[in-house]
């Protein structure tokens, strides 16, 4: 909502600036920023937009096998459903889509007898190496690492590990990625 101005600044021309976005009330461009460093020519009469961060957290491979174990899953349940989120933030405006929560997907897993969850995580997984190809992060990562490292692997014991650590650097990239360049 723009904040009105006095007749004297009205007749001077001036302008006045509301939050981060600039309302101009005269042709002049703003020579001052409130908050510190002057406005670019370029948004001076027209609104910015600046991507809300998403903060930086503390996940790994290790981190995640060993809260899973000590909290009989639900810390799993926690970090996969924020992933969710954060890959619907830094993807959705491109590829139109909408990755449901993981609680919701370990629900209708438990229904399906697993068959949901593996469709929900090879989705999930192909969103996020479609983002990092689409962000030009040389990263590879994709559906197929699930199938490769977390299904197959499996066998070797040591897969779901490689996995993880795979998924969450790939989640890391993207993350910082996003921080910079929106």
């Amino acid at each position: 909502m723009a904040r009105k101005t006095s007749k004297k600044n009205q007749k001077a021309g001036t302008v006045q600036s509301v939050g981060n976005y600039p309302q101009a009330y005269g042709n002049n461009p703003p020579m001052n920023n409130p908050y510190g460093a002057p406005i670019p020519p370029a948004y001076a009469n027209g609104f910015t937009y600046e991507p809300v961060p998403i903060r930086k957290h503390a996940r790994g491979m290790i981190l995640f096998v060993l809260l899973n174990i000590i909290t009989l899953g639900i810390y799993g349940l926690v970090v996969l459903s924020h992933v969710s989120q954060e890959i619907n933030l830094i993807a959705s405006d491109y590829d139109r889509k909408n990755t449901p929560y993981y609680c919701l997907a370990a629900f209708l897993s438990l229904i399906t007898l697993g068959i949901y969850g593996v469709i929900y995580m090879n989705n999930l997984c192909a969103r996020i190496g479609n983002e990092l190809k689409r962000r030009n992060i040389k990263y590879k990562f994709s559906e197929a690492s699930y199938w490769g490292w977390c299904v197959f692997g499996v066998l070797f014991l040591v897969g779901p590990f490689i996995f993880w650590h795979k998924f969450f650097k790939a989640m890391k990239k993207l993350i910082a990625d996003y921080n910079i360049y929106g």
